[in-house]
């Protein structure tokens, strides 16, 4: 359990009081990284969820709690998973849960549902970033692309010793999802360069934001493209899209539908 940095802002996240520029780890250009206490690994995991960075949400949520356990006298291990468990897309799950049941993946991998990922099955589920801290670009939360992860060398330090170098830590070789395709280009990146097996990886679902307009009812069937208006972004992605449920359908019947808990 790596929890050098926790140690290095343990005074700050206990005062709870600490400016968001007091967690600031490093910064290049307009760009800015920022500590957030996500560095537990579950090395059991049967699946890794993997998003670009924690966002504002994610990062205010894992400082509050990490604070609140280190107040009570929780060992680092302990900060690490309650700050972890509680905060790792925190916004988002209801969308993410609703994706993974849709596709039956934790039923498939032998757990109870999406849900139970987030609490009884949590040692069997990894929830990840490209880069891990929170990253900034022109004072906004970073959401690609890919490319600015490669080329900011903050952003590829985060990438290659925070996000890529875990899969060894893995014991289970787990099936990886992305959350978008700027994280779909990083697992393709980590498939050509020797750190996650294809067979692993099972393709990407939509950012679950709720800023993401219509994606998301579109890719959950839950909407047909004639009932998105003229003007709506989501018709000129709906392709990808469709791509991205078929590629995501194919390779969980293929490669979950035999595999035993």
């Amino acid at each position: 359990m790596h929890s050098t940095l926790l140690e290095r802002f343990a005074t700050l996240l206990k005062a709870d009081s600490a400016s968001v520029r007091s967690y600031l780890l490093d910064s290049e250009r307009e760009a800015e990284v920022y500590y957030v206490p996500f560095e537990e690994v579950n090395i059991d995991a049967k699946l890794v969820l993997v998003g670009i960075t924690p966002g504002p949400t994610q990062m205010n949520t894992a400082h509050r709690v990490a604070g609140v356990a280190l107040r009570g006298s929780l060992p680092a291990a302990g900060v690490l998973r309650k700050a972890k468990q509680t905060a790792a897309f925190d916004g988002m799950r209801p969308r993410i849960n609703e994706m993974l049941d849709h596709f039956m993946i934790p039923q498939k991998l032998g757990l109870n549902s999406a849900a139970s990922l987030w609490g009884s099955n949590y040692d069997f589920f990894h929830p990840t970033s490209i880069i891990p801290n929170a990253a900034f670009k022109a004072g906004k939360y970073f959401n690609g692309p890919f490319n600015d992860v490669l080329s900011r060398t903050i952003f590829r330090r985060e990438f290659e010793n925070g996000f890529v170098t875990t899969f060894a830590q893995l014991a289970k070789k787990p099936f990886v999802i992305a959350m978008g395709p700027v994280v779909d280009e990083a697992m393709k990146w980590c498939i050509a360069n020797g750190a996650v097996a294809a067979s692993q990886y099972l393709g990407y679902l939509p950012h679950p934001s709720g800023n993401a307009g219509s994606q998301f009812s579109y890719f959950m069937r839950k909407k047909r493209i004639d009932d998105l208006k003229p003007k709506d972004p989501v018709r000129h992605r709906a392709a990808d899209l469709d791509a991205a449920y078929f590629v995501m359908a194919q390779n969980v019947r293929e490669r979950l539908d035999f595999t035993k808990s």
